[in-house]
């Protein structure tokens, strides 16, 4: 389960929830050659408000981490 986190806001304290949330996550592809591996064990913790960007070269696996995350593709 997510952690929650107070934020103080002009003296006051909210909680905070991810809006996005992700745990150990790993994602790869598995060919006749190999298993590859595009990220492994990786988490995420997006907040309402924040913005986030990915960036890395091509064929990093920006895209599939994106739609796995979105439910379009198994890990």
């Amino acid at each position: 389960m997510a952690n929650h986190i107070l934020e103080s806001i002009n003296g006051a304290c909210h909680l905070t929830v991810p809006i996005l949330y992700t745990r150990g996550l790993t994602i790869g592809y598995e060919t006749k050659q190999t298993n590859l591996k595009l990220e492994e064990n990786l988490s995420i913790e997006i907040r309402n408000g924040e913005l986030v960007c990915l960036i890395g070269p091509n064929g990093c696996g920006k895209s599939t981490l994106m739609r796995t995350i979105a439910g379009l593709q198994n890990q």
